[in-house]
């Protein structure tokens, strides 16, 4: 080869020279835009499956309740840790939700951590719960905490208190104790025992809008208070994780309810002076203790009526 071979040689080689390093960076180029596209599909992935998750869990956790509460009420079951039974339902039911994308080639898990009453509101409770969910090029951990509203669910305490000593049933709006809520009362030697059969109470858990409670001093409102079964924020009641258990008053702060004696008539009334106080903590409390009867509604000479202790009276401004 003479000198010009080597020439247009040496040239053609050095032309070459940009359209090698051009090839390389269009490849390097397309590998990055199609490792972006891959991780901008994982990360909305992982997006959805973690929106989906959070959006499920307030709606689990009240099912789980409702179930819990339920079986306490309608199939005579009893537990002694709420928080514990709740939190095993609850686990079961995220596992399931969480499967699903376990399959579409990721790794979740959303773990149930603690379940309490919220110490500002016993109409709420407080779910916390730890959500991890990786795929092969990203991993994401998340705290969350959900408060759940008790409003609308049944409240199981009177069954698990009055269940031993007679029928008692429901309606899905009120509860009916026939002579179980009057011969508990008999059991713990209180007077007038026998004002509270027949008696009834709400079944379902709904939050007075009269604040502040004093304002029950008005027959209209304890009269519509009563009429709609309204329950009252309590330092004394129990809440809605104790009731489950059976108890009428807790460390947390709690809730309150008033249970209805039959009404009588306006001649029957006045010989109706004192009775077992009438809030819910106090009927099934160890120590119950006596209240003066209050009349806050009449209706074709019939007196409907309550019996309030000087607190309660404070309370909801009677006195």
């Amino acid at each position: 080869m003479d000198q010009k071979g080597y020439v247009m040689a040496g040239t053609s080689f050095l032309l070459l020279i940009p359209v090698i390093l051009i090839s390389v960076s269009l490849i390097n180029f397309f590998q990055g835009e199609n490792e972006m596209i891959d991780q901008s599909i994982h990360s909305e992935k992982v997006s959805f499956a973690a929106g989906d998750i959070k959006r499920n869990i307030p709606i689990l956790a009240r099912e789980t309740m409702l179930n819990i509460s339920l079986s306490l009420i309608d199939d005579n079951k009893t537990i002694t840790n709420s928080t514990e039974s709740i939190k095993t339902q609850l686990q079961l039911q995220i596992n399931d939700l969480t499967a699903t994308y376990n399959n579409q080639n990721m790794n979740v898990s959303c773990n149930v951590d603690s379940i309490e009453t919220s110490p500002h509101d016993p109409f709420l409770i407080e779910f916390d719960f730890t959500l991890n969910l990786k795929t092969e090029n990203l991993k994401h951990e998340e705290k969350l905490s959900r408060l759940v509203s008790i409003e609308g669910m049944p409240d199981p305490l009177p069954f698990l208190k009055c269940r031993p000593y007679g029928s008692i049933n429901h309606d899905n709006v009120r509860i009916s104790y026939g002579t179980s809520l009057s011969s508990y009362l008999e059991s713990k030697n209180i007077d007038n025992s026998s004002y509270y059969e027949n008696a009834s109470s709400p079944f379902i858990i709904k939050k007075c809008p009269y604040e502040p409670y004093q304002s029950h001093g008005s027959n209209e409102t304890m009269k519509n208070c009563q009429s709609n079964g309204f329950y009252h924020y309590s330092n004394d009641g129990s809440c809605y994780l104790c009731r489950l258990e059976s108890k009428e008053t807790c460390e947390h702060f709690g809730l309150e309810v008033f249970l209805q004696p039959v009404p009588v008539s306006n001649s029957n009334y006045s010989i109706i002076i004192n009775g077992p106080c009438s809030s819910d903590h106090v009927i099934f409390g160890i120590e119950s203790y006596m209240g003066h009867s209050l009349a806050y509604d009449i209706k074709n000479e019939t007196v409907y009526f309550l019996f309030l202790d000087e607190g309660h009276g404070v309370k909801y401004g009677i006195n």
